[in-house]
């Protein structure tokens, strides 16, 4: 092995395929864990009818949630295939590999995709990066959680009129820094902060829009402790993203707002400030960041809240069944 910090990247693994169940693969504990690199494939074989109303992030829809879990106990990232795909376009101003290619609805087509979908334990959009990542030293566990879609296409389509998904298969990459710097306890440090690494927390919540409001509140954060750098909403209307959903939100805690303002401005920022190709092609996203100059010291240190941290906003109740997806962002130490 080299005696300076060294990048590794190597296949892991294939995760099994069984319709709607939950499958496992133990990741390998070798040095620290940027990123895993998730490569889909599979099928689809239309009815006689074409499938009709492809959903939101329609070719991640098939993982239903991925979940990273250290140690048996630490749950470090908890998130659907579809915000998946949605925060790696927004971190790297692009659509993935393989989520621009064409949702087939011809009648009896048959067609395979290929698509490859981060996991990211680093801070893409961080001032440094490196702050994050997974350090594996002393875990006895480390696992990748799928929870699968279904073969009738259901999560895929409103209407799926007898499509059928086959030959799915999920491989895995490891990217890793093997031999890190340590600190003189053993831990592995960042080369460039000489400072433990943070683990990025990854989870998210779905509320249920009822009805159109203009004062809807939905807890962001309850004084859990986390330091909460980003939240990303999908706004849905019957799982399609729709961009009128939220008119203005209020971001608060206690008497102290982080943040008033209308959708369509968060909106266009977000395409200024991420650089974002085929904007167009993501409606439903919003990405709110309140840390300043995307430091991780200023990040909303939810310890300190007088209140919970809450979002009040404007609403528009879009289609049958309305929900609004949020992913929260956070950082902390790894539980061991």
């Amino acid at each position: 092995m080299p005696s300076n910090p060294t990048l590794h990247k190597r296949k892991l693994g294939t995760v099994r395929y069984t319709s709607a169940g939950r499958e496992s693969l133990e990741i390998d504990k070798n040095g620290v864990l940027l990123r895993l690199m998730l490569r889909l494939r599979f099928t689809v074989t239309n009815g006689a009818t074409g499938p009709v109303g492809p959903l939101f992030q329609t070719l991640a829809r098939l993982l239903s949630r991925i979940e990273v879990l250290a140690g048996g106990r630490d749950m470090v990232q908890s998130v659907p295939g579809y915000f998946l795909a949605a925060r790696a376009f927004l971190e790297n101003g692009r659509l993935p590999y393989g989520m621009g290619a064409t949702v087939v609805l011809t009648n009896s087509a048959v067609t395979t995709y290929d698509v490859i979908l981060p996991v990211d334990f680093t801070l893409p959009l961080g001032r440094r990066e490196e702050d994050c990542a997974l350090d594996t030293t002393g875990l006895q566990q480390l696992s990748l959680i799928v929870t699968w879609g279904r073969s009738d296409a259901s999560d895929l389509f409103t209407t799926p009129n007898g499509a059928a998904i086959s030959n799915v298969s999920l491989d895995v990459e490891g990217h890793y820094v093997a031999n890190p710097m340590r600190a003189a306890n053993g831990t592995a440090v960042s080369g460039k902060t000489g400072k433990p690494y943070l683990v990025r927390q990854l989870d998210y919540t779905e509320v249920d829009v009822t009805s159109s409001s203009t004062a809807f509140s939905a807890i962001l954060d309850s004084r859990t402790g986390l330091l909460v750098t980003s939240f990303l909403m999908a706004q849905l209307s019957d799982n399609v993203g729709v961009d009128t959903v939220v008119n203005s939100i209020r971001m608060e805690a206690a008497s102290f707002v982080y943040l008033n303002r209308d959708a369509a401005l968060i909106r266009a920022e977000n395409i200024m400030d991420l650089y974002l190709d085929n904007a167009a092609t993501q409606a439903g996203l919003l990405y709110i960041e309140p840390r300043l100059d995307g430091s991780v010291v200023n990040a909303i240190n939810t310890a300190e809240l007088e209140g919970d941290l809450k979002a009040v906003m404007d609403l528009t109740k879009q289609g049958t069944v309305c929900k609004l997806a949020i992913q929260r962002e956070a950082i902390r130490p790894l539980i061991r």
